[in-house]
């Protein structure tokens, strides 16, 4: 049983690709809009076929068997738990704070290398 290619697959796929480039900006942009495109697939798929098994006139509107659950699993793994897995950079808040700490430890050890013997 051969699906047809929607748009949302091939956005993604599109989408994976660019992720996969070096630079920054074009990586972090693909990667959420990525993730926010597989979360609401994730949403559309809760919707129309998960929802309707926790009532008791509803039924689903996709009957595909394993396949289905197969297809909810990996959108699931891939919009849930690969994003909240994959490091974050840092980016500090204030840049000036790091360097009144390391000019406190660098001039106590100065100080502190000012008072050794030197070697004859």
């Amino acid at each position: 049983m051969a699906t047809k290619p929607s748009l949302s697959k091939s956005y993604v796929t599109l989408l994976a690709f660019i992720s996969i480039f070096p630079t920054p900006n074009w990586n972090r942009w693909a990667g959420t809009h990525l993730t926010i495109t597989m979360l609401t697939t994730v949403l559309v798929y809760a919707h129309r076929d998960l929802y309707p098994y926790a009532t008791y006139h509803l039924e689903p509107q996709d009957k595909l068997g394993w396949h289905l659950w197969a297809k909810i699993a990996i959108a699931f793994v891939v919009s849930v738990f690969i994003p909240s897995a994959l490091p974050r950079t840092f980016k500090p808040i204030n840049p000036l704070v790091r360097t009144l700490r390391l000019y406190r430890v660098f001039s106590f050890s100065d100080k502190a290398a000012s008072r050794i013997p030197q070697r004859k």
